[in-house]
C-alpha cells in the first residue's frame, strides 16, 4: 500500500492508494505521469542550457582567436 503525503492548502495530508476508487487511482497515476514528464523537461532544460553556453563559449574563442591572428599579421 503506497502512502501519499502531500500538503493541501498548507494543511499536510496523508493518504493511502489502497483506498482510492478507480477515479482517484487515475487522477493519481496522472499526477505521477506530469511529475515524470516535469523531470525530463528540468533535465532537457539543463542539457540545452549547456549547450548554449558551450556554443558561446567556442563562439567566443573563435573570435578571440581570429582576432589575435589579425593582430600579429599587422605587426
Amino acid at each position: 500500500m503506497a502512502k501519499l503525503e502531500l500538503n493541501y492548502k498548507g494543511e499536510p495530508k496523508v493518504y493511502y492508494t489502497d483506498d482510492f476508487n478507480e477515479t482517484q487511482m487515475d487522477l493519481y497515476q496522472q499526477a505521477g505521469m506530469a511529475e515524470v514528464e516535469l523531470n525530463r523537461h528540468a533535465y532537457l532544460v539543463k542539457v540545452l542550457e549547456d549547450r548554449k553556453i558551450f556554443c558561446l563559449t567556442q563562439l567566443v574563442e573563435s573570435i578571440e582567436a581570429e582576432t589575435k591572428e589579425d593582430a600579429e599579421e599587422e605587426t
